[in-house]
């Protein structure tokens, strides 16, 4: 088990165990435990208090972070010892780490609350999946200690790209350390092109890797959309699609790429695609079933994190196209979403 792991559970373990219900009393537990474990682990906990005003309103909290009393009230934020802590848009991520040896551990908070005269920790996902209302006393963030030299420290702050990638880019008289990408040159290579999009797909994380996969999309120059292209299409959206969060930017990229071809090519790949991606295991309407055996379907795995999200993308592009609207119907009422479905039938 990880260490951070342990070291939660034991820290939620002492607070239960507090018998006090005074506040006080409870943040020295937190602190008691941070110096136990200040020496013997690389781990430290910031403990934060959002000062909060509000009512109970039929029971309910209503709470929020915004001062009522400005000349009275204490700041947004502050630590248990009192320190007025000074945060970025009130926004607890902007909470900054003491220097670059340290790291963030997780990447979400823990919760110090107090409902029903019980406590408890939890974290800030499970709290919200609970859909329990408590009074939060203390938010809790867990950091480690890296102890890297400033060679490391330079390391982490330069991008940890593959040199392969890096060599990819060479090859189009692109530096990519230079972050600039106005150099142009004749160069042309589309299986260099199609890696180098889905590589900063898949690790892409700033503006500047996105500026990197419109650029060499729009590179493309094949006028087919044959099985190559069809193959590395169908890489990026499951990329895309079971990415933490699908941007609509980099679909409707996908979106203009595949406007270039002949709808005839587009789609029967697009309608494969929603076949693949949908459940269309559980037709119980008889022409459904019956249209959706009579096309062609080419069934190969598409298991997709974001089905909605990469539907939708398809049945609008579908439509641009004005490819097989009955088909594409069909399909819609398979997946059974009311939004799409709406969306489509307002629009075929």
């Amino acid at each position: 088990m990880d260490d951070s792991v342990v070291l939660v559970e034991q820290l939620s373990s002492l607070v239960v165990r507090a018998s006090s219900d005074r506040l006080s009393d409870d943040f020295e537990v937190l602190k008691q435990f941070n110096q136990s474990i200040a020496s013997s682990t690389p781990y430290q906990f910031d403990f934060i208090i959002e000062n909060e005003r509000g009512i109970k309103l039929f029971g309910i909290p209503l709470y929020s972070h915004k001062s009522l009393l400005p000349l009275i009230d204490p700041s947004n934020y502050q630590t248990i010892n009192g320190k007025k802590l000074s945060i970025t848009y009130s926004n607890l991520e902007n909470y900054p780490l003491p220097d670059f040896d340290w790291q963030w551990v997780w990447d979400h908070k823990i919760l110090f609350w107090q409902h029903n005269s019980k406590k408890n920790l939890d974290t800030a996902k499970e709290t919200q999946t609970k859909m329990i209302i408590p009074l939060a006393l203390a938010i809790i963030r867990i950091k480690r200690k890296t102890h890297g030299d400033i060679t490391d420290i330079v390391n982490r702050m330069c991008d940890d790209i593959n040199p392969q990638i890096v060599g990819y880019l060479a090859d189009f008289n692109i530096d990519y350390y230079s972050y600039n990408m106005t150099t142009k040159n004749n160069y042309y290579d589309l299986s260099k092109i199609c890696q180098i999009v889905k590589y900063f797909l898949t690790t892409g994380c700033s503006k500047y890797h996105d500026h990197i996969v419109f650029t060499f999309l729009s590179k493309i120059r094949t006028k087919k959309f044959d099985v190559t292209l069809q193959s590395f299409t169908l890489d990026c959206l499951r990329i895309i699609g079971n990415s933490s969060s699908p941007t609509k930017l980099k679909l409707l990229w996908f979106y203009y790429f595949l406007l270039k071809f002949k709808p005839s090519e587009v789609g029967p790949f697009c309608l494969s695609n929603m076949y693949n991606a949908i459940n269309h295991r559980k037709i119980v309407n008889t022409t459904i079933t019956k249209l959706l055996k009579e096309y062609n379907f080419k069934e190969y795995p598409f298991s997709i994190k974001h089905t909605n999200a990469l539907v939708l993308f398809h049945v609008k592009l579908l439509q641009k196209l004005k490819f097989n609207p009955v088909l594409v119907k069909a399909l819609v009422i398979t997946h059974g979403n009311p939004a799409i479905l709406r969306i489509s039938m307002n629009s075929c």
